[in-house]
């Protein structure tokens, strides 16, 4: 692109879509979020997240660093079935939460003020560009000219409009309504490349993205086997027993098919009191995909059958109860403790999914974050993606890089972090021969 101020349309507001925001705001300019949910439901999403390098050189960068954002881990622990240290490994890690990185990012791309974040940061401005979030739209359509793109979308009360950009920016990770049944001559195929190929057989369904669908059709979702327990704690709700097992190390435990990894994260409104942060956990267990047990645990209260996530409050009781009573079976006694104590658990259903694609319309509609790629927690890169991803689309909006140079960037990031994470989650969770399968893979996309 060349790097003239133009209009800028970013679908979704979560972490992808501020990260992208903020960038391209600070180049000078005039930038839109459309997130479709309202205000209300973007609270309490206080998932913990690893903050990788590409994070910290994002947050670094945009002057995000201060105050502290992220509770420091000196190592990673292993421990035994009796609560004993197996091992200890020299590794650092940042650890944070959605809600303490969504707060200050909105404080940076819109001034949006919140308990998390109470006063305007002094972030880099450098040419005067505009950021504005609106909730409660969804993009229901998009078409494109010469010019650039049109945008159809819903209010939340049920009103229609359209509106105009430049460049169309996706980071919505359910990406479901737009662009219905367009088609596009450009077809997938001229970016492919031989180890490209490869992964057809392992690409997985888009979250029901019916741009992908009808864009690249072998685009296709795949269950990885398993799913993914997550909850918290508040620090001083554990035992002084427990907490001196745990420390701030990022702490892990594995059984037969299934591990458990835990990491204290910013607790309320961010603090990083000891004792008032948060003990957030992260556990794997199998379920095979036509199984009535897994139909059964994703069903939630209501008797809703949930396909992805089952937030926290529906998972039923007495599903709960068996978890509870597995995690004293298997797992050591800190972690039995951490599980049992959870009063607010969700559940998520793991798998792949990756587009062979990541620009559309001649570069007018691009894709980041989750939109283009959302892989196995595993390897704890989703928002690492998400913040290289921005930082890229910047560099191609000056014209520091061509749209197949910036394509290729972020599809090769996608390829090596997907099949990482996959490697990680079959070594625990699968047989060796799926172990292996996946470790040749990850091979293949390095060459890539």
């Amino acid at each position: 692109m060349d790097g003239r101020p133009k209009t800028v349309l970013i679908v979704s507001g979560s972490l992808a879509g501020l990260m992208a925001g903020i960038d391209l705001k600070d180049l000078g300019h005039q930038v839109r979020i459309f997130e479709r949910y309202p205000a209300t439901r973007m609270e309490g999403q206080g998932a913990g997240i690893t903050a990788q390098t590409d994070v910290q050189q994002f947050f670094k960068d945009c002057g995000l660093s201060e105050p502290p954002y992220s509770v420091y881990s000196p190592s990673l622990q292993i421990i035994k079935r009796d609560g004993s240290v197996k091992s200890t490994w020299n590794l650092e890690f940042e650890n944070t939460s959605w809600n303490t990185l969504y707060h200050r990012l909105r404080a940076a791309f819109d001034g949006r003020l919140s308990e998390y974040c109470r006063q305007a940061l002094d972030i880099k401005q450098k040419k005067g560009g505009n950021g504005v979030y609106e909730h409660g739209k969804t993009v229901t359509d998009v078409k494109f000219d010469d010019k650039g793109a049109t945008l159809y979308f819903e209010d939340v009360d049920g009103g229609q409009g359209s509106t105009t950009a430049d460049l169309v920016v996706a980071a919505d990770g359910k990406f479901t309504s737009l662009a219905h049944e367009r088609k596009y001559s450009d077809s997938y195929a001229r970016v492919q490349r031989p180890a490209r190929r490869y992964y057809h057989k392992w690409w997985s369904d888009y979250h029901s993205c019916s741009i992908l669908r009808n864009r690249a059709p072998h685009v296709q979702r795949q269950y990885s086997g398993y799913v993914a327990w997550r909850g918290m704690v508040i620090e001083r709700e554990i035992s002084d027993e427990s907490r001196k097992v745990f420390g701030q190390k990022m702490t892990f435990c594995a059984a037969k098919r299934s591990y458990i990894l835990m990491y204290t994260i910013p607790g309320d409104k961010g603090s990083l009191e000891p004792g008032e942060r948060l003990l957030n956990y992260v556990w794997y267990c199998n379920h095979a995909e036509s199984s009535v047990e897994l139909a059964d645990l994703i069903t939630d209260v209501n008797g809703h059958r949930h396909h992805k996530t089952l937030p926290s409050g529906g998972v039923r009781d007495e599903i709960w109860s068996k978890q509870k009573a597995l995690v004293k079976e298997i797992l050591a006694p800190p972690f039995a403790e951490l599980v049992t104590e959870t009063s607010q658990p969700f559940v998520a259903t793991i798998s792949d999914t990756i587009s062979p694609r990541a620009s559309f319309g001649d570069g007018k509609l691009l894709l980041v974050g989750d939109v283009l790629a959302g892989f196995r927690p595993n390897a704890a890169l989703s928002t690492n993606q998400a913040a290289f991803d921005a930082v890229l689309l910047a560099k191609f909006v000056k014209g520091e890089m061509t749209e197949r140079e910036w394509e290729r960037a972020v599809l090769r990031y996608a390829n090596v972090s997907a099949a990482r994470s996959r490697v990680i989650g079959t070594y625990f969770q699968g047989g060796w021969d799926t172990f292996l399968g996946t470790l040749v893979r990850y091979g293949v996309a390095l060459l890539w």
